[in-house]
């Protein structure tokens, strides 16, 4: 029988534990073998989904996911409790030995903290060994064309640091940075982005002011003076020149809803931004270097017929870019959270079969799923999420089964922001899981270089050396006519291979006397680990 987690959930749900033949045949006894497809579905141990799967009583239990930790080990821990109960011992002893170590090893780390880290990984490593089969992306490298990713790195523009650094300053003034990420993200992707949710939030305001001002049946005077508040709107928010709209449907699981974060502040929250958009002209697309370098990239697509795929956490950002490429004429067609299932499938079909289609615009979440566009063998990755699995994701719309030509893959970073912070710590959790599932070593992050979120961008970035660029491009005219166009704007162009790491940080080795400890540790540890935890798979646990 095959059921989505959804179905599984409304029979459940809508069942009686003692009398309905569903929760018989799906839970208790259940069938003899249960498969998770997409098995980190249950990381979360809250959700109704995992606590419905937790009733199982099959003794045949098999979890296939491609993300078994994307935020914390604890999604590790769950998904290992399902397929085998009890092999990890009670959930708080598990964070207590595994957890603490294991997350907080970092590169600026003691040395004593890095070897427990280091023996913590190895015990875990082998207390899962018989239960958790690992194939990575090298199995899926033997049958695809080659694959190469860049992380770019380019400075502010003058007019999106005074915006960042003014919008840093209110953020430092009123704390809690992390419910105002939303805003430092959207500058660092272009400030007109910016500028055009402010004057749909005003929009909102002023139109719930006449909704409340009717339904409270005010006099002509109360209505009139809405209409001063209308008259007296700064102008800088009531142009609109570039066209980013922002009705669209909220993305799938979005992490930030830019509409609805910004509809939180209060009006003297938005003052700094009041005054920067009425002093600063925002309206060109290269106020914001990574929009220059994408338009440039999209050119040079056009021009030898190669099909760009570009993918954005942000529906503002479309919004933005999908204005931006009509008037630039370039067409594009767009998949988001508000495309409507049942428009999917025919516009990904176009836009694989029409050589004159060659840009996507994909949501970041909307692209996690059901998604194939092989006719595409570029992605842009416009901003990164603290979440790695879903630029992993992205990247697989195109780099999978059916893709005959080499896939380039570009992650843009607007350098000295929060946007590095964002991707260091994608990039920790990356390591964490190619250490403990992969049992492979990886450079890890520094702690301080996570903390660095109210740092304000320099005026002045080094610059990257061409020379140094171009030995590492591979041989490829479309890459390296984008970056020589952008020259004056990169501070960095690397090569960005998490699949294969030829060198590692030397903080994440042990000599050989350690990796001896460690052994002993771990034998030590798996034998009362044991004794205590392992339980029964009988149907009556």
């Amino acid at each position: 029988m095959l059921m989505n987690y959804d179905q599984l959930r409304y029979l459940i749900v809508n069942s009686s534990k003692s009398e309905d033949e569903y929760y018989k045949y799906l839970i208790n006894p259940g069938p003899d073998v249960v498969v998770l497809d997409e098995g980190h579905r249950i990381r979360n141990a809250g959700s109704q989904i995992s606590q419905i799967i937790s009733e199982f009583r099959t003794r045949a239990r098999i979890c296939l996911t491609g993300y078994p930790l994307q935020n914390h080990l604890l999604e590790y821990y769950y998904m290992l409790d399902f397929v085998a109960p009890g092999i990890l011992g009670p959930k708080e002893t598990f964070k207590s030995y595994f957890t603490f170590y294991i997350e907080k090893s970092y590169a600026d780390s003691s040395k004593s903290i890095r070897q427990k880290a280091a023996s913590r990984l190895y015990t875990l490593q082998l207390l899962t060994e018989e239960v958790a089969h690992r194939r990575d992306a090298t199995t899926l490298q033997k049958d695809l064309p080659f694959k190469t990713e860049y992380v770019v790195s380019f400075k502010m523009t003058d007019v999106q640091r005074l915006g960042y650094i003014n919008a840093l300053k209110s953020i430092e003034h009123q704390g809690s940075l992390i419910d105002h990420l939303f805003i430092l993200r959207t500058i660092c992707n272009h400030p007109k982005i910016l500028q055009k949710l402010l004057i749909k939030r005003k929009s909102k305001r002023r139109e719930q002011f006449y909704v409340n001002a009717m339904n409270d049946d005010k006099d002509d005077d109360y209505v009139d003076q809405g209409s001063d508040d209308e008259s007296n709107c700064d102008p800088s928010l009531a142009s609109d020149p570039v066209d980013v709209d922002t009705e669209k449907g909220n993305d799938i699981d979005d992490l930030y809803d830019e509409e609805t974060e910004i509809a939180k502040w209060d009006d003297d929250s938005f003052q700094w931004a009041i005054d920067y958009f009425k002093n600063d002209d925002v309206e060109s697309w290269k106020c914001s270097n990574k929009i220059s370098f994408i338009v440039d990239l999209a050119f040079d697509c056009n021009a030898i017929k190669e099909k760009l795929i570009i993918v954005s956490h942000s529906l503002a950002c479309h919004d933005y870019l999908q204005h931006l490429f009509s008037v630039i004429g370039i067409e594009a067609s767009r998949i988001d959270g508000g495309t409507s299932p049942n428009l999917r499938q025919p516009i990904i079909d176009d836009f694989n079969s029409d050589q004159n289609k060659l840009i996507m615009l994909l949501s970041a979440k909307a692209a996690a799923i059901g998604i194939n566009v092989t006719s595409a063998n570029r992605i842009v990755l416009i901003d990164q999420d603290w979440n790695p699995l879903y630029d992993e994701q992205s990247i697989g719309r195109i780099y999978r089964y059916g893709q005959l030509k080499p896939v380039v893959v570009y992650r843009l970073i607007t350098s000295s922001t929060i946007e590095e912070r964002i991707f260091a710590q994608s990039l920790h959790k990356k390591s964490i899981s190619r250490r403990l599932i992969d049992n492979k070593l990886s450079a890890t992050i520094s702690k301080d270089e996570l903390k660095e979120y109210y740092i304000h961008p320099p005026p002045d970035l080094p610059l990257a050396n061409m020379n140094d660029i171009r030995k590492n491009v591979k041989p490829d005219i479309v890459t390296y006519s984008a970056l020589y166009q952008n020259k004056d704007y990169i501070t960095e162009c690397k090569l960005h291979d998490l699949e294969t790491v030829d060198e590692y940080d030397p903080t994440t080795r042990l000599s050989k006397a350690q990796q001896k400890e460690a052994l002993v540790e771990a034998t030590e540890f798996l034998k009362k680990w044991r004794l205590n935890n392992m339980r029964s798979f009988s149907r009556d646990t």
